[in-house]
């Protein structure tokens, strides 16, 4: 049996900062409703009916409670302020500080949840928005946490605008969410906008701190298929995994990480590069996901598409197409062998 994900660093309430005043801490919901889509998904163990996704929640929020008896199970929730949160097969796949976008404008990071929000000295942005939400959709009001009611299931879309003024130019994150039932995986567009006159380096990074089928440990690995890069923690003892996906050629990562999951943290606060790193040496390592998108100082909207995916190890061939040799060693193969897997509990934050 694996554990379930442990709860986040205690939260301070952090109002929404004016333009004048910025915040002084990240951790907030800035102002949005948490979203959630496909909320009737997630209850089946086989995975059938696909995966709940929950943006911008709230600490112990957008929980689904299985009522079946199994305290491995019994709780869902969101795991810190302005995180977002993915549940499948009856588990959630981040852990505690979370999972959120962190825009790097001239080496302040300004975001909510983790990098930004793990006890840093990380900017909320001055506003979260909700523009749209379409389909098998269900919002709860900012600040509640309230679970979730609806047994919903269907395809679903969200668009949010994350957005932060500094010397009195506005920097924009659009994000455009589709889901279409009952996959496993999301797909989005991220749209940064970086206004005229801006002088600062601009970097994007989105990722976290996971808990691949709930487990807080992980064994990462990158394949390549297709030309397209796919980014894994994987656990042996749940049985599943949770990935970032290149999905077009022509929008590549430009920087990555997967391994202990605050060895990135630094980068993502400096607004320095992540180091393409792939943890193969220590194989039962607290996981961590991270990719980035360098986009230099010039003004102009910038296009990137991805893919966020969680499924089971099982659904992995031996032989994926142009597979890197050493991440399949590393995908579980060689720890099956070995029987080297060992769930390790968290250890306290400050």
């Amino acid at each position: 049996m694996f554990k379930k994900v442990l709860g986040g660093a205690v939260l301070a309430a952090l109002s929404i900062a004016s333009f004048a005043t910025p915040a002084l801490a990240a951790g907030s919901q800035g102002g949005a409703a948490t979203v959630v889509l496909n909320p009737g998904g997630a209850r089946l163990a086989n995975g059938s009916d696909g995966i709940v996704i929950i943006l911008t929640g709230l600490y112990e929020g957008a929980a689904i409670d299985l009522d079946d008896g199994n305290d491995e199970t019994a709780s869902m929730d969101v795991t810190f302020d302005g995180s977002d949160q993915v549940y499948f097969a009856q588990v959630p796949q981040w852990c505690c500080s979370g999972v959120s976008p962190v825009l790097n404008i001239g080496g302040v990071a300004y975001g909510e949840a983790q990098a930004a929000g793990d006890g840093s000295a990380g900017i909320s942005w001055d506003s979260i928005t909700v523009v749209s939400t379409t389909g098998a959709d269900y919002p709860i009001a900012n600040g509640s946490t309230a679970p979730i009611s609806s047994t919903e299931t269907g395809n679903a879309t969200a668009e949010i605008l994350y957005s932060v003024t500094l010397d009195s130019l506005v920097y924009t994150v659009r994000r455009e969410i589709t889901y279409t039932y009952p996959n496993t995986y999301y797909d989005e567009v991220w749209t940064v906008t970086i206004p005229a006159t801006n002088v600062a380096q601009v970097d994007f990074y989105l990722g976290g701190d996971a808990a691949p089928g709930g487990t807080d440990s992980g064994a990462a690995e990158m394949v390549t298929v297709d030309g397209k890069i796919q980014l894994r923690e994987k656990n042996l003892e749940s049985g599943q995994y949770i990935s970032y996906q290149e999905t077009s050629a022509a929008s590549p990562f430009d920087y990555y990480f997967v391994g202990e999951y605050e060895d990135p943290y630094p980068n993502v606060m400096a607004g320095t590069n992540l180091t393409n790193y792939i943890e193969t040496v220590v194989k039962d390592h607290d996981a961590g996901i991270q990719i980035q998108w360098s986009f230099g100082t010039a003004a102009g909207s910038y296009e990137r598409v991805m893919r966020t995916k969680i499924g089971f190890n099982s659904e992995f061939e031996l032989a994926e197409t142009g597979v890197d040799a050493s991440g399949l060693a590393l995908g579980g193969f060689a720890l099956l062998a070995a029987g080297a897997i060992g769930v390790i509990r968290r250890r306290a934050r400050a």
